[in-house]
């Protein structure tokens, strides 16, 4: 239980005092936890203004009575500070929170007094978004209690109280604080619920764009799919989303198809649109039945055009909020302008962007691709797993209401110059062609030239050639929307391969032809024994310093170099692959569902080593304790098992900081017997004692 007093410049003597008493009150009712004890509240209390600081923490008494007499203690201080109770919400969930005990019946409840009137409700708004995600109930005692009724207005628990304070009446007030923040019982919130209000068109269409590239390892595109399952229990589903102009409706899509890394043109598949689906359950089979990975390169650019140019506006009856969740996993195989430019075009055109980064993705890229503010359309976690999910999940609840209230404005005002000249653009395309040609050819023929090659090769395209005065735009069309008589589909027929790159140089070869080299035909045995699948399991735990951390990844970086990496590591037979895990989570115990590892990437993410060098650049330390034996079982089933074509040569490097813990001794023994029964070659770095 936290409580935050309000000490901004116009608060006076008298009602801090008055909120100290109060609070001293609430403490005098409650069983307050003593010692070690489990049983029991902890309380802690801040104090706050355009800053929040602390009065009382968790650790500063063991008993009731030495927390009444802190509480006697806390006096009034003079200050010329405006008030934030948004920045003081965010500083309790960031920071006091940050160290709780995770029991099964443990709540999180913070109570905030706010004595004046609120200078803005951006802030309080992300501050919801956040108390959401990580089950905090907030209870506040207002003044101005519209803003926070508005922020609050989501939730339909009962456990995201407002209490208006009134001149007088206060047993009325507490008595409702204790009944339905302190003593709130969930099995009978009604006495507690506010009802939601939400305008009569407050309908949207919600297009998830997935990254279904090599980036997403399996375990990730799993959990990716639970999430998208349980994001749309938060919609109220079309009856008859084709011709029906009230409910809302949902389209999956994923990025990019098997096809563009086969050096064929891909750019997004469609799993269902607007119109296919107006039930919930439809919805949900098809994602855990039909929705199958693609393992083709991240092209979140193109993706984002094809959604904003073809999907929606093929849709009749558009909704008045446009809504498209980007989940990425990883590096994007586009230029960043190129990106940044379709972002903006989108956001422009009054598109919502909401950005869920799950991979080693670089956070200016996402920002430039996510809606403002990016707290409240942003998410990156750096990697998957229950906890993160489930935050992800919270989130979006109050996200989505804050759409359906119009809080935020699409676009924002910050973007009116730039729109104006997108605009101004626009204006020129109908009268000179579209413009944005070239810059699909350029990206066409930059970083990836295979792409480019492939447009005139003979094998069929999913993108067409639409004519318009003069300029060629390249737009990706399913099958069934093919029209002949406007489209001009331009097919070389002469082949030429440009798929053989070089074993040895351990780098990207896209757009460069050489020679076939019979010597690396898949045919040849001699060769394919040759190569070898590798996974550096590195220590990342509490025993190792951060500068030797920094040196151990120095030393992997190093190590690559000795590794001839696979063009395509997916379905090539030829050429080494390289995973690197980090073991182990903090918190991490034996016999739970957490992971016992970190997956930095497996054998099949990445084929180059300048790509796997980067992505060590920003690898963190876990700072856990160490459960090698675990860590290495986990490996030989996730990384090893079930990726195709396996090499003959199997490694595992294990970099070890000293002794695992005692309860993973056994399953050491028994995971590397087995392991080394199994061909697998183990070397051990034991760089510590």
């Amino acid at each position: 239980l936290v409580f935050a007093l309000d000490n901004s410049y116009d608060v006076t003597e008298e009602s801090f005092n008055k909120t100290r008493d109060i609070i001293t009150s609430i403490v005098n009712d409650l069983n307050i936890r003593e010692n070690n004890c489990l049983v029991g509240a902890r309380v802690a209390v801040v104090s706050y203004n355009s800053d929040t600081s602390y009065l009382i923490r968790w650790s500063d008494y063991n008993r009731k009575k030495q927390l009444l007499q802190q509480l006697s203690q806390i006096k009034y201080q003079d200050t010329t500070e405006p008030r934030d109770v948004g920045n003081a919400m965010r500083f309790v969930a960031r920071n006091v929170f940050k160290r709780t005990y995770a029991e099964a019946n443990m709540r999180r409840v913070a109570v905030f007094f706010s004595n004046g009137q609120m200078a803005g409700r951006s802030s309080i708004i992300t501050a919801t978004m956040e108390f959401s995600a990580l089950d905090i109930s907030p209870t506040v005692f207002a003044f101005d209690e519209r803003v926070f009724l508005e922020a609050f207005g989501f939730d339909n628990t009962g456990t995201f109280q407002v209490i208006p304070v009134p001149p007088n009446g206060e047993n009325q007030t507490l008595e409702r604080l204790r009944r339905c923040t302190l003593c709130y019982d969930k099995c009978f919130p009604n006495a507690c619920i506010q009802e939601a209000f939400l305008l009569e068109d407050s309908y949207m269409d919600v297009a998830f764009l997935i990254d279904n590239s090599r980036n997403i390892a399996k375990d990730e595109f799993k959990a990716v799919k639970a999430l998208v399952s349980s994001v749309i229990d938060n919609f109220n589903i079309a009856s008859d989303p084709l011709i029906s102009d009230s409910g809302d409706r949902i389209a999956l899509l994923s990025y990019s198809p098997w096809e563009s890394s086969r050096r064929k043109m891909g750019t997004v598949k469609t799993e269902f649109d607007f119109t296919t689906y107006n039930d919930q359950l439809l919805m949900k089979n098809h994602i855990q039945t039909s929705f199958q990975q693609l393992n083709g390169e991240a092209t979140i650019g193109r993706a984002l055009l094809w959604t904003t140019e073809n999907l929606f506006p093929g849709t009749p009856y558009l909704r008045k909020h446009k809504v498209i969740f980007v989940v990425s996993a990883g590096e994007n195989y586009e230029r960043k302008e190129f990106v940044k430019m379709m972002a903006l075009r989108a956001k422009c055109q009054g598109y919502v962007i909401f950005v869920i980064s799950l991979g080693p993705t670089r956070k200016d890229d996402m920002e430039e691709l996510a809606s403002y503010p990016l707290d409240q359309h942003l998410i990156q976690l750096g990697r998957i797993h229950k906890p993160d999910l489930n935050y992800i999940l919270k989130f979006l609840k109050p996200f989505l209401y804050s759409v359906r209230r119009g809080f935020n404005q699409y676009p924002p005002p910050m973007l009116e110059d730039a729109c104006s000249l997108i605009n101004l653009e626009g204006e020129n395309d109908r009268n000179d062609g579209f413009q944005f040609t070239t810059e699909l050819q350029e990206d066409f023929s930059g970083e990836n030239d295979f792409i480019g090659q492939e447009l005139n090769s003979g094998r069929e395209s999913s993108f067409v050639k639409i004519e318009d005065n003069g300029s060629d735009y390249l737009v990706y069309l399913p099958s069934p929307m093919f029209e002949p008589q406007k489209l001009m589909i331009n097919y070389e027929k002469d082949k030429k391969s440009a798929d053989i790159a070089s074993l040895t140089s351990g780098h990207e070869n896209y757009g460069r032809k050489e020679e076939p080299d019979h010597t690396n035909e898949p045919g040849d045995v001699s060769l394919q024994e040759y190569y070898m699948d590798v996974a550096f399991l590195i220590d990342a735990s509490q025993r190792v310093a951060s500068d030797e951390f920094k040196e151990v990844k120095a030393f992997i970086t190093s190590v690559l170099d000795y590794f001839h990496i696979a063009p395509d590591p997916l379905t090539s037979t030829l050429g080494d692959r390289v995973a690197v895990l980090s073991y182990s989570p903090p918190g991490y115990m034996p016999n739970t569902e957490e992971c016992p590892v970190y997956l930095e990437f497996d054998l099949v993410t990445y084929n180059s080593i300048h790509q796997m060098k980067h992505h060590l650049q920003d690898s963190q330390q876990l700072n856990g304790d160490v459960f090698i034996g675990h860590a290495l079982q986990w490996t030989i089933d996730n990384v090893f098992v079930g990726t195709p074509n396996l090499r003959k040569n199997k490694v595992i490097f294990v970099v070890s900081a000293g002794e695992t813990n005692p309860l993973d001794k056994e399953v050491l023994r028994n995971v590397s017997l087995r392991a080394k029964c199994q061909d697998y070659t183990i070397f051990v770095f034991s760089l510590w004692p």
